[in-house]
Order: structure tokens, then C-alpha cells, then sequence
């Protein structure tokens, strides 16, 4: 009864009927729940946030529990922002709530994969699923790559694997495994897709939009080609094409994060700011704890502040680094959010640190070449900022330098459309670069 009464909108007697239940059982986690999302649909996010941390502190696999623990404190921090409340206690505020939503859904969706069980045979699909819709690429990675070899014609293994190879900056390993699918077997629509953004990533344009053609005649309306195909005008800066793209999705798939992301990028990109405000939050709500929300409002946050001067620039760059800091909460090995933060703070003229988490996104994600990108400028600034007063300062300085050197060519290698013969970045030229090739795709997982 309380299940179906919040299924009809009405709260008041879901917690009536949660009440009961708690009268014969005080341990039910479940009448806690139906307490919990009452309580969030009539806004009394105290109390809700109350019976989710009962629930979880009782049984610390309760998904549900997490889920709306995530749910009530993206609330939180929608509160504080739509007060107007600025300064640096109430980013503080705000970014708590946001690292506190982002831990909660996490939560969540590592019990999925544990719930998952190792994978055998019979479960590996199932397996590689809950470590894709938990941010778990590296798994998936490890799981599927000797099957794949065997297995090179199983298109849904393939195409998770791909998925996989993509999210951490290895398209040209996605490429691979395409390629020989293409050989042993048959693409499908989501295969397509893939293979249009390895091509977007290669800077094959006209061969990424015929791969977008085709899927969309194996697969009339497929959430993963259109996504690919706002993808690559994006990265065309094609504005128009990604507006009615954009469109489109908002009339089909209006639920999904992909197409609230797209919007929020989309309107970012032509300074309509509230409508991508507007836009992040959708997208917040769709899936906490996915770290492109959170990188693509750091990176906005970061243009305003190149542009801004003294204390607001200052204070844009702190939103900045709390942005890429909740998207490294969100997936803590992403090459694209360290190498985010790092870039930070060269802008707050803090090469140490910024060496230190450039150092990180390498070893995270050793294949990206925005984490080698960054970690040249986090080098050159460092060694720029030391003062050669002695033989020791010059050695090490000397050492800086070549290993920025080592590290720009190593992005060209692994970029070569986008990166290749480029001098050593400063942050700024990071900044551009990470905001636009080398952007991260976002597109529609493999079910």
C-alpha cells in the first residue's frame, strides 16, 4: 500500500503506511524507505536523510538505503545554491553534499557488482554490466580482454570491452577490437557507435558520420548512435548539429543522463548559463555519481576564471577544484578529473600539487594522453618556478624540464590528430584541450 501510494503521489499516506509497519516491526528497513522517499517528496529532507541512515547503519548492503541517501543530499545541495549563498563556506557546503550524494551512490552500484558475484561463464555478462554502470572500467577491462581474444566475433563482449577501452582514454585499443569484430563477425548498432567515436577520436570525421549512417539502419533511433553522433559534433563544434541532436534526444530520452549532459554542454558552449544550470542538475538527478557532470562544470568554472581577474577569478578557481574533486570522488581513477585538478592548480600557481596529481592521472590512466598533456605544463611549471640559485636547484629543474618534454611527446604519440608536434602546454592550452579533443565520450553504455 505505501509503495503504491507514492507510485500515485501521495506521500502522506506512504508515510502513514511506512508508520504502520514500523509499529510491527521496528527493524524494517523497508517501512524505514517508504518514511525516507515520503518525507524527500514533501521536502522535509531531515527527516528523510534521518530514516536512509537508520536503514544503512542497520544494513550496510541496503542499495535502496544509498539511493536515497544520494538523492537526498543532491537536494542539499540544490538548496544551498538556489538561496544565491556564495563565499567559501557555502561552496564548502555544497560540494559536502555533493561528495556525500556521490559516496552514497557508489555505494549503491558497488553492491551491484558484488551482488555480481565472480564472473564464471554463465555470469560474466551480467558481471561486466555492473562494473560499467559502476564506473568500474579497469574490471572490465581485466575480466574481458582474454575472452575477447578467444572470442572475437561475441559482439556483446566486444562491445563492452570497447565501451570500456574508450571511458579510460584508449581509443585506439577500441579501434582494435572493432576491427577485428568487423573481420569475424558482424557490427550491430551500439558497434557502430563505437566505432564512429573511435574514428571522431582519430579525427576521422567523414568515416565517423558513414559509421553513424550505418548504425542508424541497424537501429532506427539507438540511444548509443545518437549519442555518438552528439559527440562528434561536439567535437566538431558543430552547434547546430548538437542543438538538434540535443532536441531530439530531449523528446525521446528526456530521463537520461546522456542527454542532459549533452544539454548542459550545449548550452555552456553558447553561454546560455541558466539553461545549463538547469541542465547539470537534470543530469545530477539521472546518475550522481557519473564524474563528466561534474569535470564538464570544473572546466566551465575554469573558462570563467582565465577570463575573470583578483578575487573572482580566485574564487572560480575554487569552485573548479571542488568540481574536479567531487568527479574524483565519483571515480577516483579518472585520468580526465586528475588531470583536471592538476591543471587547477597550475592556474592557482601551485606546481607542487599540481605535479602530484598530474603524477596520479598517469598512473591511473597510463594510456590517456590528456593525463601526459597535463602532466608536460605541471613539470615546465614547476621547474619554471624554481630558482636556480644553486647546482642542486639546476639539477633538478634540468630534470623537470625533460620530464615535460618526455611527457608532451608521449600525448602526441598516444594523440596523434590532437596532440602530435605541439610544444610543451602551459595551463591554459591544457585547459582548451580538455575542454574540447580532448574531451572524454560520453555515450550510451552496453546493455
Amino acid at each position: 500500500k505505501g509503495i503504491t501510494a507514492l507510485q500515485d503521489g501521495k506521500s502522506e499516506e506512504a508515510i502513514q503506511e511506512g508508520r504502520i509497519i514500523m509499529k510491527i516491526d521496528p527493524m524494517s528497513n523497508k517501512g524505514r524507505l517508504l518514511l525516507a522517499r515520503g518525507n524527500y517528496n514533501l521536502k522535509i529532507f531531515d527527516k528523510a536523510q534521518k530514516f536512509a541512515e537508520d536503514a544503512v547503519a542497520q544494513d550496510p548492503n541496503f542499495a535502496e538505503g544509498f539511493d536515497a541517501l544520494a538523492a537526498i543530499n543532491i537536494q542539499r545541495a540544490f538548496r544551498v545554491t538556489s538561496r544565491g549563498a556564495n563565499g567559501a563556506e557555502a561552496l564548502k557546503t555544497i560540494a559536502s553534499a555533493y561528495k556525500a550524494a556521490v559516496a552514497a551512490r557508489r555505494k549503491s552500484l558497488d553492491l551491484l557488482v558484488d551482488r555480481a558475484g565472480k564472473p564464471t561463464g554463465a555470469t560474466r555478462s551480467a558481471y561486466a554490466e555492473a562494473c560499467l554502470k559502476a564506473n568500474r572500467y579497469s574490471l572490465v577491462i581485466q575480466e574481458l580482454t582474454p575472452y575477447v581474444e578467444v572470442h572475437q566475433d561475441d559482439i556483446a563482449a566486444v562491445n563492452r570491452l570497447a565501451y570500456a577501452y574508450i571511458r579510460t582514454g584508449r581509443p585506439m585499443d577500441a579501434g582494435t577490437v572493432l576491427g577485428k569484430l568487423a573481420k569475424n563477425g558482424a557490427l550491430d548498432a551500439y558497434s557502430f557507435a563505437l566505432k564512429a567515436v573511435y574514428e571522431t577520436e582519430m579525427g576521422s570525421y567523414a568515416d565517423a558520420t558513414k559509421s553513424i549512417r550505418e548504425g542508424l539502419v541497424s537501429e532506427a533511433g539507438s540511444l548509443a548512435v545518437s549519442t555518438a553522433e552528439a559527440f562528434l559534433a561536439l567535437k566538431q563544434g558543430k552547434d547546430s548539429s548538437l542543438s538538434q541532436i540535443a532536441t531530439n534526444l530531449l523528446k525521446d530520452k528526456a530521463q537520461r543522463f546522456e542527454t542532459s549532459y549533452y544539454l548542459m554542454a550545449l548550452n555552456n558552449k553558447m553561454k546560455n548559463y541558466p539553461q545549463g544550470e538547469d541542465a547539470f542538475r537534470n543530469a545530477v538527478l539521472a546518475e550522481p555519481a557519473s564524474p563528466d557532470i561534474y569535470i564538464e562544470s570544473a572546466n566551465q568554472s575554469l573558462f570563467f576564471a582565465q577570463r575573470l581577474k583578483g578575487a573572482e577569478s580566485d574564487a572560480q578557481l575554487e569552485v573548479a577544484k571542488s568540481y574536479f574533486e567531487i568527479a574524483i570522488e565519483a571515480r577516483p581513477e579518472s585520468g580526465h578529473a586528475l588531470a583536471g585538478l592538476a591543471t587547477t592548480y597550475i592556474f592557482m600557481k601551485k606546481p607542487g600539487e599540481a605535479v602530484r596529481y598530474a603524477d596520479a592521472a598517469v598512473r591511473a590512466e597510463p594510456e590517456n594522453p590528456a593525463a601526459h598533456y597535463l602532466r608536460a605544463a605541471a613539470y615546465a611549471a614547476r621547474a619554471k618556478g624554481i630558482a636556480s640559485t644553486s647546482e642542486e636547484a639546476r639539477r633538478v629543474q634540468l630534470q623537470d624540464l625533460d620530464l615535460a618534454q618526455k611527457s608532451n611527446l608521449r600525448a602526441g604519440q598516444l594523440d596523434k590528430p590532437g596532440l602530435e608536434g605541439r610544444q610543451i602546454p602551459g595551463a591554459a592550452d591544457v585547459w582548451k584541450y580538455l575542454n574540447t579533443s580532448g574531451r572524454i565520450p560520453v555515450i550510451a553504455p552496453p546493455r
